[in-house]
């Protein structure tokens, strides 16, 4: 006999996501080497400024759907 499993509950967040699945975010840099490999150097306010903008998107998209105009306001108005 075929047993079907419905799934009643949806995942709506990346928070949702972490907790129900155990998830944890890697920051290491070293993760994915092949997507640094060939960038031009940036300065240490370029540092800073593109820690801003990864802070506030990761904000956003944390508790939920990140619509578009959402997106260019966090990343490109900056």
């Amino acid at each position: 006999m075929i047993q079907t499993a419905v799934i009643t509950e949806a995942i709506t967040s990346l928070t949702n996501a972490h907790t129900r699945f155990g998830l944890v975010r890697v920051e290491d840099v070293q993760f994915f080497p092949e997507w640094s490999k060939g960038l031009p150097k940036i300065t240490e306010a370029e540092k800073i400024s593109l820690d801003v903008v990864r802070r506030r998107y990761l904000y956003h998209c944390g508790e939920g759907d990140v619509l578009e105009g959402t997106v260019i306001v966090l990343v490109v108005f900056p």
